[in-house]
C-alpha cells in the first residue's frame, strides 16, 4: 500500500506537514538532493492571500536560486529608502535598489516546485511514532503515512510541535502590527507622488510605520495594479493585547483574531490615533486599507538544535533526529541541509 514500509522506493522520503513557506522551502531543497517529498498541509482550500508584503534581501534572492523556485518577476522594485516627519517632510534617505516581493508571490514560486500529486490539501496531522527504521504519521479519518524523516512546517500553532516540544509555547514579544495592503490605483496622487514609489519610514515615540509597495493579486506588475504594504508597529502589554484578542461576538481568542471579526471600536481607535499621529500620506494609504488587520509579534525558542555536520548515517541512529520543527530556513548550499530544516534559532513571526 502507498506509503507502507514495504513499498517505500529506494529514495529516501520526507514527510512535511505545512504547506505555507517553511514547509515549501524544505520541500524544495530536500528534493534539490534527491529526496521524495510529500506536503501536507491541514487547510482543504489553497493557501492564497494569506499574507502581504515581504522585503527582499540579497539572502532571499539567493536561497530562492538554490532551492529551484527561481525569482522570475519577484516584485516592485525601489530605489532608495526615506524617511519622513509628522508633516509628511523627507529627513533622510539613503539609495538602496530593493525588490519587495510578497506573500503570494513567494509562495506561488514555491508552490511550482512541488509536483501536483505531491502537495496534499486537507490533511490534518494528529501524532508522529519514530523508531529506527523511520516515522509513522497519523493523519485524521485513520490515514496513516510512513517516511525516513518528519518535519513539521505548520506555523504558530504547530501540532507537530505540540507533540514533540509541549512546553514549547509563542511568547509575545510586547508589540503588534495594524497592517493591510490598499491597491494602487485608490491612492490619492499626492501620495503616489511621494511615498508610493520607495521604501518609507515614519518614527513616532515607540513605534514605526513602514510602507512600499507591492505587487498586485496574481503577481500583477503593472502600474496602477500593484498594492501598497502599509505597517504600523505598536506598542502594548500582555493584558490590552489579550483584550484586543476579543472578537467581534465576544470570543477570547489565544493568539490573534481572524480579519473579519475584529472588533470595530479596536478599528474606530486606531482610525483615531492615525489621525493625531500620521503624515497625511500615510493616513491616505492607512484609510484606503479596505480590512485593516492585527498581527500580534511572538518568539519562539529552540527547544534544542541538530547540526549541519551530521551525516546521515549519524543521523539515522538517533530515533529522535527522525522529527523536526521548522522555521523560515536558512540558506544552505551544501547537501547537508539540516540547518535549513531544524529548530535552530530564536525566532519571531514578524513581516
Amino acid at each position: 500500500m502507498p506509503g507502507s514500509p514495504s513499498s517505500r522506493r529506494a529514495n529516501r522520503r520526507a514527510i512535511i506537514i505545512g504547506g505555507s513557506m517553511s514547509g515549501l522551502f524544505s520541500a524544495a531543497f530536500l528534493r534539490q538532493i534527491g529526496w521524495d517529498v510529500d506536503v501536507y498541509e491541514r487547510s482543504s482550500v489553497e493557501l492564497v492571500g494569506r499574507g502581504a508584503g515581504i522585503t527582499g534581501h540579497p539572502e532571499l534572492f539567493e536561497t530562492l536560486e538554490a532551492s529551484g523556485a527561481g525569482t522570475k518577476d519577484l516584485g516592485v522594485e525601489v530605489p532608495k529608502r526615506v524617511a519622513i516627519d509628522h508633516d509628511g517632510r523627507v529627513t533622510d534617505e539613503r539609495p538602496l535598489r530593493q525588490i519587495l516581493t510578497s506573500w503570494d508571490r513567494l509562495q506561488r514560486l514555491l508552490r511550482e516546485t512541488i509536483d501536483e500529486p505531491r502537495y496534499h490539501l486537507g490533511w490534518n496531522f494528529e501524532r508522529v511514532d519514530q523508531d529506527e527504521r523511520g516515522v509513522r504519521v497519523q493523519f485524521s479519518g485513520g490515514r496513516v503515512e510512513h517516511a525516513d524523516i518528519l518535519i513539521g512546517g505548520d506555523g504558530i500553532r504547530s501540532s507537530v510541535r505540540g507533540q514533540m516540544a509541549p512546553d514549547v509555547q509563542p511568547v509575545y514579544a510586547g508589540y503588534y502590527i495594524w497592517r493591510g495592503a490598499p491597491n494602487e490605483a485608490d491612492l490619492a496622487p499626492d501620495t503616489l507622488s511621494t511615498i508610493y514609489p520607495l521604501f518609507t519610514f515614519y518614527l513616532p515615540t515607540r513605534q514605526q510605520v513602514i510602507t512600499y509597495p507591492i505587487a498586485g493579486f496574481d503577481n500583477d506588475l503593472r502600474a496602477g495594479k500593484r498594492r501598497f504594504n502599509f505597517i504600523w508597529y505598536r506598542v502594548a502589554d500582555a493584558s490590552k493585547l489579550r483584550e484586543m484578542n476579543v472578537d467581534e461576538n465576544g470570543v477570547q481568542h489565544e493568539y490573534s483574531v481572524p480579519p473579519p471579526l475584529i472588533r470595530k471600536d479596536l478599528i474606530a481607535d486606531m482610525y483615531k490615533d492615525a489621525r493625531e499621529t500620521l503624515p497625511p500620506a500615510l493616513l491616505d494609504a492607512l484609510m484606503k486599507i479596505k480590512q485593516p488587520f492585527i498581527t500580534p509579534i511572538y518568539d519562539f525558542t529552540a527547544w534544542r538544535s541538530c547540526s549541519a555536520a551530521l551525516p546521515w548515517s549519524v543521523m539515522r541512529r538517533r530515533m529522535h533526529d527522525r522529527t523536526w520543527v521548522s522555521g523560515w530556513p536558512r540558506r544552505e548550499r551544501t547537501p547537508r541541509l539540516w540547518r535549513s530544516i531544524c529548530a535552530t534559532t530564536t525566532t519571531s513571526t514578524t513581516h
